[in-house]
């Protein structure tokens, strides 16, 4: 009896053990995960012909409203958004709507300095056939081709600016330092000349356009102003 006793409290101890709490296996500690950041992905513009149509006035669906610190723009004419300006190449890789739509309209000349009476004088001829020696006095007047450009909210169609893009600028003693300058000439032997410079063109409108989109606009959108 005595030998059944001590195997039973032998059993019971033994089952008190394998009921007793076990100490946890180490555990490596855990590594952070590292994610790489998803680059920008560009978001959907509005159509072509939308943004065209805004031009007239027209709100552009899917446009966005003037914020933020970069404004996105297209430079629209005759119709198209034509690739010759650079910044249309990025038309679709804007990570935000567009939100102004640049609309250029026709060319105009006007007269921007007067540069009072000047003397010129020139030479034709050769020495085989006989130099023939000019000297005239007379007015010069410098002129600018300068293009009208409004610039419309793309979300709303209104427009917000009316400006100019002005082409070269030339100085008076430019004009008649470079006077065998084949870009720079005078017309004639009048009395009265006027010289205008090379044309606004697809690097003046860029230049123009890109400083819009840098520019500081009052929130909510801005009232028509001339600049």
């Amino acid at each position: 009896m005595r030998g059944l006793r001590i195997a039973a409290i032998l059993l019971v101890a033994a089952a008190m053990a394998g009921c007793a709490t076990r100490a946890p296996a180490h555990q490596p500690a855990s590594k952070a995960v590292i994610t790489a950041s998803p680059t920008p992905t560009p978001v959907a513009q509005p159509s072509e012909a939308d943004l065209i149509a805004g031009c007239t006035g027209k709100a552009v669906t899917g446009a966005a409203d003037i914020g933020g610190v970069v404004h996105p723009t297209v430079v629209v004419e005759n119709g198209s958004i034509d690739a010759t300006y650079k910044i249309n190449e990025s038309f679709k890789t804007w990570l935000t709507p567009v939100q102004l739509v640049v609309c250029l309209g026709a060319h105009k000349v006007v007269q921007v300095k007067d540069c009072g009476n000047v003397t010129r004088t020139w030479t034709t001829g050769t020495s085989q056939t006989g130099r023939i020696h000019y000297h005239a006095a007379g007015r010069l007047y410098l002129l600018q081709d300068q293009q009208a450009v409004t610039v419309v909210t793309a979300r709303t169609g209104k427009t917000i600016i009316t400006s100019t893009i002005g082409g070269q600028l030339l100085t008076c003693g430019q004009v008649l330092a470079d006077y065998g300058n084949p870009e720079i000439q005078f017309e004639g032997q009048t009395t009265t000349w006027r010289i205008t410079g090379l044309p606004a063109d697809a690097a003046n409108v860029d230049e123009w356009a890109n400083a819009l989109v840098i520019r500081q606009f009052a929130t909510p959108s801005p009232a028509a102003v001339k600049s």
